[in-house]
């Protein structure tokens, strides 16, 4: 089985131009096109704070504070480890995102995060964990999708094992994310 492990550091994923548009721009979800991310996860450890990205497509300016994108990660706070799916549109905070406290050490964990053009939803091993709403657009994202890392300056790397990774372009329906979690526990 080939896994993403924190020892290849980040992986990119770019292209060749495929007509008018290139590999990389077909994960941009601009404005507020849907999407789904989806992964398998075993962090070997959380730091506080950290945003330790799974899939990351963002920007920052250069003062570091003026923010674009999304991405799925893993962190550890007060409130508990958490995983949670950002739409960061346009400023130093996540205006927008669902968040849930479970992210186990060393355990696989199946995350799968859908946004319909109006709501961020959140699950973990198949249930529904959070949702938000989320209407503002996103712009101009001009880096790569990124793996395990965030997007162009490759900082937050996520240490662990990631699997599976599958990006679409409508949201996965909660029975579907649930099929995809059993077919693969068997």
């Amino acid at each position: 089985m080939a896994a993403w492990d924190s020892s290849l550091a980040w992986t990119t994923v770019v292209g060749t131009p495929i007509e008018e548009g290139s590999f990389g721009g077909l994960f941009a979800f601009d404005e507020k096109l849907p999407f789904s991310i989806e992964a398998w996860i075993a962090p070997d450890r959380l730091e506080a704070g950290v945003l330790q990205r799974i899939v990351s497509k963002d920007s920052l300016d250069e003062t570091q504070l003026y923010h674009d994108g999304y991405d799925l990660h893993v962190t550890r706070s007060d409130a508990g480890d958490g995983i949670s799916v950002v739409r960061w549109t346009g400023g130093a905070s996540p205006v927008e995102y669902a968040a849930a406290s479970s992210a186990p050490i060393g355990v696989f964990t199946h995350v799968v995060s859908t946004y319909d053009g109006q709501t961020l939803r959140l699950f973990v091993n198949g249930t529904k964990l959070a949702e938000s709403a989320s209407g503002k657009s996103i712009y101009g994202v001009g880096s790569a999708m990124t793996i395990g890392a965030r997007s162009g300056d490759f900082g937050a790397s996520f240490s662990g094992v990631i699997d599976e990774v599958a990006l679409y372009d409508h949201p996965l329906p909660q029975d579907r994310v649930l099929k995809h979690y059993q077919a693969a526990r068997r």
